[in-house]
């Protein structure tokens, strides 16, 4: 590199332009993907963190909702929806800062619902139907538990 340098000085100012811009096009691109790799490698859940309450996100199979309302609250309010649609509690612990539960339905299919305090006043809560997770089932399971809090 250094003899190259050395040599389009001795050559003239031309070539330096020509390596400068080579150097300032490669330097933009790796900055470029640099950024693209910063900006997309981040996980779907930390960007839905920072949005506002009420908005639904799907990552990983879970849908997926910060709600104004304690843990326990957010509980009652599951476990009401969940004998609404006649689902069978299989699994129902958690105190005040998160809770876990459980439900399955006629078809044995499998319903978890992961609560965990954000603040005093609001909650995460995940629901994930099924084992790998079904979007509509879970985020429609996610939008009644929110109607009744």
């Amino acid at each position: 590199m250094r003899d190259s340098v050395i040599q389009c000085l001795k050559e003239g100012s031309n070539q330096i332009r020509v390596l400068d811009m080579k150097l300032v096009r490669g330097t933009i691109i790796g900055f470029s993907l640099l950024a693209s790799l910063m900006l997309l490698s981040g996980c779907l859940a930390m960007m839905a963190g920072g949005a506002a309450a009420g908005t639904v996100a799907y990552v990983k199979g879970d849908s997926e909702m910060v709600v104004d309302g304690s843990v326990d609250r957010v509980r009652l309010s599951a476990v009401a929806v969940a004998d609404e649609l006649g689902l069978a509690s299989i699994q129902d612990e958690g105190d005040q800062t998160a809770a876990h539960l459980i439900f399955r339905n006629a078809l044995d299919e499998k319903l978890t619902v992961s609560l965990e305090s954000v603040t005093d006043t609001s909650t995460r809560i995940r629901v994930r139907h099924g084992v790998f997770g079904d979007r509509d089932k879970s985020t429609s399971f996610l939008t009644k538990v929110v109607s009744r809090l």
